[in-house]
């Protein structure tokens, strides 16, 4: 019987870090390094701001920051991420 609880214990524990887990992926970021250091052309995108993305940048060669391809916003020069898709006029 004793085996069972701990059994059950280990199950809900697990549970609860694979939750936890895939909570934390789930949010999409504006702004991704790429690079040769990230072989998708994708690279990192967990950065919120772009000068998070620069400071991560810095330092490494051919790496540089730029939009998430998947949200659909662009990043003007002073790497402030706005919508590609115009506002319907009325």
């Amino acid at each position: 019987m004793r085996r069972c609880y701990l059994a059950v214990a280990a199950v809900t524990v697990l549970a609860s870090i694979a939750a936890l887990t895939t909570a934390g992926q789930a949010q999409e970021y504006p702004f991704c390094i790429k690079g040769e250091f990230w072989p998708s052309f994708t690279g990192d995108c967990s950065f919120a701001t772009y000068q998070q993305c620069l400071a991560e940048a810095s330092g490494r060669a051919g790496a540089y920051c730029d939009a998430n391809p998947f949200l659909g916003v662009r990043v003007n020069q002073a790497g402030v991420a706005s919508n590609k898709r115009k506002k319907p006029s009325h």
